[in-house]
């Protein structure tokens, strides 16, 4: 039985194999025939022309950029968050800055002033000045506290009166008795240099 194939279905392998061989010279994608897979007879007498391979062509592949938009504001994003942590920790120094400040200038003016403390076992006149201004006049019963830089005192019944400055006792013997104190010192004060008198 004779059957007839075209001259191009003949050469079409022997194009296929050295095609197929040499390198691409563009981005091609290459699909190669099935070049052993023979016709049969009613397609031998087809007389359309066989393609050697089906060429399609690629994208061109461009390197991608680092600065993308979405890279530029997760950058800015990231600047925006640091700035934030760094002007928080600022305001926490400050703070913490002003904090130091007050708790000295508190202990600075404790250490100007004085803490008088009296406590009477009995009724007893007093008379306290403090900074120049009169704080007490009247009967003490029971205890009580004054506070300023310079603090006098002119106490009925000295004995049954305890007086204590900045914490530290302050001894009365006579009645009436006049005590001039500050935060270093303590001055008995004569008759007519006492407060109300």
């Amino acid at each position: 039985m004779l059957t007839l194939r075209s001259s191009r279905f003949l050469r079409a392998p022997e194009k296929a194999v050295g095609i197929a061989d040499a390198p691409p010279t563009s981005a091609t994608m290459m699909k190669p025939t099935n070049a052993g897979v023979m016709p049969n007879a009613a397609a031998a007498f087809c007389t359309d022309s066989t393609k050697i391979s089906l060429t399609t062509a690629t994208n061109t592949v461009a390197p991608e950029t680092t600065t993308t938009a979405a890279t530029a504001r997760a950058t800015s994003a990231k600047r925006r968050r640091a700035r934030r942590v760094r002007r928080a920790r600022a305001r926490r120094a400050a703070a913490r800055r002003a904090r130091a400040r007050r708790v000295r200038a508190a202990r600075a003016a404790a250490r100007r002033r004085v803490t008088v403390r009296l406590s009477a076992s009995s009724p007893t006149f007093l008379c306290v000045d403090g900074d120049g201004r009169q704080l007490f006049d009247g009967t003490l019963t029971g205890s009580r506290t004054f506070r300023g830089r310079v603090v006098r005192l002119n106490v009925g019944l000295g004995p049954s009166t305890r007086v204590t400055a900045n914490g530290r006792p302050v001894p009365l013997t006579a009645s009436p008795t006049g005590v001039e104190l500050t935060p270093k010192r303590r001055t008995l004060l004569p008759l007519g240099s006492r407060p109300c008198a």
